[in-house]
This record gives C-alpha cells, structure tokens and sequence, in this order.
C-alpha cells in the first residue's frame, strides 16, 4: 500500500512538471514565432519548417502504421489536420505582425474555450452549464480590455487571432466528434500539412529562407517542429492521464500571463496596466471556466485540445 501511495505521488509530480513544461512551451511558442517574425524568415517560412521538421521527426511513426495509411490519411484527418495546421500558423503569424505578442495569448487562449463551448452545443448538443458562463465573462471582458487599449491599431491582428482560435476550436470539436486518436492525429498533422503547404511554399510563397542564417533556422526548426509539435504533446498527454483533464486544463489558464511576462522578459515588449489586467482577468475566467465545467458538465475542455494540439497540435497546441 505504501509503495502504491510512494508511487502515485511520483506521478502526480511529474504529472505537474509535464502540463508546467506545456504551459512554458505553449507560451514560449508565441514568443518565438513573435521573434522570428522580426528577423529574416517570413510567416510562410516558419510554417514550412514548422512542419516539414515535424514531418521528419515523425517519420518512424508513419513507418510504423504504414500498413494502415487510410487511417493517417483520409477526409476526417485532413479536416483536423488543417484546423490545427498551417491555416491556423498563418492566422496566428499575422496576428503576431500586427498585434503585441500578449495579445495572443489572450485572445487565442481565452477565446478557444468559448468557441469550443459553442461549436460543442451546435454540433454535439452539449450544452452550455451556468456554471461555466462566469469564466465565460470574464475571458470576454479580457479581450474588451485588450481592444481599448490597442483600439484600432492591434484590432487587424485580434482579428487574425479570432481567426486562429476558430481553426483550433473547429479541430478540436471534429477530433471529438469523429473519435480520431491522438496517435493518428500526431501522424496526420504533421504530414497532410507538409504535403499540402510545401507546393503553397515553393511556387507562391515569398520566401527568404536563403537568406537567414543557421542559428535562426535551427532555433524554428527545433521549437517548432520538434520541441512544440511531439514534445509538449507527450507531455500534455501524460499530465492528462496522471492529473486528470480537469486539473491539467486548470493549468493551461496560466498561459496568457506567461505569455505576458515572457513578452515583456525577452522581447521587451511593453505591457500596459490594461493589458496585464486582461491578461490576468483571461487566466482566471480559463481557470473558472474549466474548474467549473468540470463539476457541472461533460462538455469539451481546453486540456482536450492542447492535448491532441499545437499541434499535434499547437500546440498550437499543442500549440492553444
């Protein structure tokens, strides 16, 4: 009994350090991809080695399923696949273009439970529990928050956000609704958008991977590709099993002020008071919202999406 209680400990721990790694990944993500943004590489670029690297790394998988390809590539995949793939990159890079990169942990972040609660009442007739509409609330004064403070100007990149958030909520909802494994969707994403973006990339693409120097290609290649695409999934998935989804999405509400905090830290982006409050204010509806749902609701949570996400995705999300 003791030695069962020594071990449950044990992967409670670790189940904590994994969704805390996530959460770092998660937000560390939006800060490479703000980064890289203003160097050489375009948006095109990063999605490219996002998820050719991706491709690669993965590569022993598909060999593995190699006798059952249909389950790997088929319409329900690619469906999901390009919710959370390079649609979803490309929204979010522009949104990156132009709009602070705390924005985006705000609005991609908060803006995914809403939408998946939605999409979940529509198409898998789950409803909305009361209990959930105070987190809801409060993650919608977040983003109002946001918009007064940047106005008109980061409006176009909240846009792209929104549009970000609705590509992850529609993969996460469908990969619900169609039962898709993790382990396929690891496989799938990773290379229906490779084969998909790569003839987009060659032939109609703006591209300046030629000229960026190796250390800024290996820095996208490896957080992109490897580090958000397989690392943060296992992790997520594992914190899921050892916390439960409930505990494990809790967590992921701490991804907007990371995201500030690591903003303001690395790039020196300035984050306003608003700002921090709205980021603040998103992490604490995200941690009602999932806290709550889990009490009174079966419906759809933030952990499900990171979980398969970023990207397996994420991403992004895992990636969200």
């Amino acid at each position: 009994m003791q030695a069962q209680v020594t071990g449950d400990g044990r992967r409670t721990r670790f189940g904590v350090a994994s969704i805390l790694a996530v959460v770092f990944i998660w937000s560390g993500w939006i800060i490479v991809s703000s980064w890289g943004l203003h160097q050489v590489l375009t948006a095109w670029d990063i999605s490219f080695l996002r998820f050719t690297s991706a491709a690669l790394v993965t590569l022993p998988l598909l060999l593995r399923k190699r006798h059952d390809l249909r389950a790997i590539f088929n319409w329900r995949t690619l469906v999901c696949a390009l919710g959370c793939g390079f649609p979803y990159t490309m929204l979010s890079f522009i949104g990156l273009e132009h709009s602070p990169a705390s924005n985006a942990g705000v609005v991609v972040n908060g803006l995914m439970p809403i939408l998946v609660a939605c999409f979940s009442f529509v198409l898998l007739k789950q409803r909305i529990a009361r209990a959930k509409l105070l987190g809801i609330a409060l993650i919608a004064v977040a983003n109002g928050l946001i918009l007064v403070d940047g106005g008109l100007h980061h409006f176009y990149g909240m846009l792209f956000f929104l549009l970000a958030a609705l590509c992850l909520a529609t993969y996460t909802v469908f990969m619900r609704l169609w039962n898709i494994p993790t382990d396929v969707m690891i496989v799938s994403v990773p290379w229906i958008n490779a084969i998909v973006f790569f003839p987009i990339w060659l032939f109609l693409a703006p591209s300046t991977l030629h000229e960026a120097g190796a250390s800024e290609i290996v820095l996208q290649v490896l957080y992109q590709g490897v580090l958000v695409s397989v690392i943060a999934l296992y992790l997520m998935t594992h914190a899921i099993h050892a916390l439960g989804s409930a505990t494990a999405s809790t967590f992921m509400g701490l991804v907007p002020v990371v995201a500030a905090g690591l903003a303001l830290v690395i790039l020196h982006e300035p984050v306003s008071a608003l700002t921090a409050v709205a980021a603040i204010t998103c992490s604490v509806g995200i941690v009602f919202y999932n806290l709550r749902g889990a009490r009174s609701s079966g419906s759809i949570t933030m952990s499900e999406e990171s979980a398969a996400s970023r990207i397996a995705s994420e991403t992004n999300t895992v990636s969200r």
